[in-house]
This record gives C-alpha cells, structure tokens and sequence, in this order.
C-alpha cells in the first residue's frame, strides 16, 4: 500500500526470529541483542519476546540505529502482564548523564502510556486512555523537537506535552527496558511484538493506520512470516 509508514522505518522488527537475536526486516540491519536471556512466545503476529523483569531481561543495540536529533518516532505491540509496575518498552539511553527517551507504561496509579523526554528535567506526554494487564495494545511515541512530544495508545488516545527537553548524545537503543546513568531498569513484565522506529515524526493518521492496518504494506508471500492469513 503505497504511503504505509513502514514503507520508510528505520528499523523493523517483526520478532519473528530465531535463537538470541531479533533481525531487522528494514534492510539497514539493525539487529537486536538478548540480554539476560528473554524468551520467544507466541505473540499478536505470530511470535513476540516475553519479558521477566525479576530477571532484569531487554534487547539491546548499541547504537542509535542512524537518529542524532530530532524528530524521531517509535512503536510497538505490548501484552504486559503486571499492572503493579512501571514498564518501559522502547527507549534510546546513554551511559553518562541523564539523557533519555522512553515510551513507557506507568503503573496502576496511572496506568497510561507516556513518552518521555529527560535531560535536566522530565518532560513527557500522557495518553488520555488506560491500558489492560493481560491484553495485546499498541503504544507509539512520537518525538517531534525539544518542545514537543506525543503519544497514542491503540492508534488514538493522543497526548501531547511541550516542557523543554534538548537532544542530547545517546548510544544505545532498549527494548523492554531502559538504561539510565549507566545502570539498566524499568524492565517490561510480559510480551512485546513487532517493535518500529522512524526518524521522523509520525501524523496522527499514520498511526491510526499503524493499530489498524500494521502489516498492509507487505505482499501476501510475506504474511505469513507474522501469522497473518493472506
């Protein structure tokens, strides 16, 4: 389908992989590492990463998967199974100081969906909808400049927040947790599937058709890669 955001990832990881590593189906080769030995599950799309965060479990790429600065966007698949927590999904981090972008599910005093931005401060937008322990949702951040972010839960339930947080030097990018002043944390209790990173700013109708049409673009030899009937 012609204009589909997948059309332009960055990087796309459909988690239908084998072994310790998640490949990138991009074409820019952005594979993703196992770290402390998360597990392959039967997932929305075929498999997903199952995530025990007793176990301080994520993938992890060192680099920035090609993104130094603004705007830059990502989204995936969750089925979180522990509402008590908080569970970062996505993030790019650093290692020294304090920078870092998370899209990240908050715990039951909340339970919304942010993306959030931190340098000196914190600075993040909030979904104007809840998310359910126990159910596949889709969560998308989008990073537009240092004045402006937004997130969307189920391709809608937008949020947006413009405190001031600059782009600063990252090194790695985390799915199911985050890397903070060189110790990791926030880890995802429960699966992720089919994860997505652009570096540019997604609209409101992109990601509408992102939870309702995912996988539209791909012809119907690659369906079933993901579980999908064609």
């Amino acid at each position: 389908m012609p204009g589909h955001p997948l059309a332009d990832a960055a990087a796309i990881w459909p988690m239908s992989s084998l072994g310790n590593k998640v490949f990138d189906l991009s074409g820019n080769n952005y594979g993703m590492d196992f770290i402390n030995s998360p597990i392959w599950s039967p997932g929305k799309f075929g498999s997903s990463i199952l995530f025990d965060d007793g176990s301080s479990q994520y993938l992890q790429r060192t680099d920035v998967l090609g993104i130094t600065g603004y705007p830059f966007s990502f989204a995936c698949w969750f089925n979180s199974n522990d509402q008590s927590v908080n569970n970062t999904l996505m993030a790019f981090c650093g290692d020294a100081g304090h920078p870092i972008f998370e899209l990240r599910l908050r715990d039951p005093a909340d339970s919304d969906v942010i993306a959030l931005a931190s340098d000196a401060s914190v600075d993040f937008a909030t979904s104007s909808s809840q998310w359910s322990a126990n159910t596949w949702s889709h969560a998308c951040g989008v990073f537009i400049n240092g004045t402006s972010r937004a997130v969307y839960l189920n391709g809608g339930s937008k949020g947006t927040n413009t405190g001031e947080s600059e782009y600063a030097v990252l090194d790695k990018f985390i799915i199911g947790g985050r890397i903070q002043d060189g110790a990791s944390g926030l880890y995802m209790s429960g699966k992720i599937a089919c994860a997505f990173v652009w570096n540019r700013a997604l609209t409101d109708s992109e990601v509408a058709l992102l939870y309702r049409e995912p996988f539209c673009m791909f012809p119907e030899t690659i369906m079933p890669e993901f579980g999908i009937a064609a």
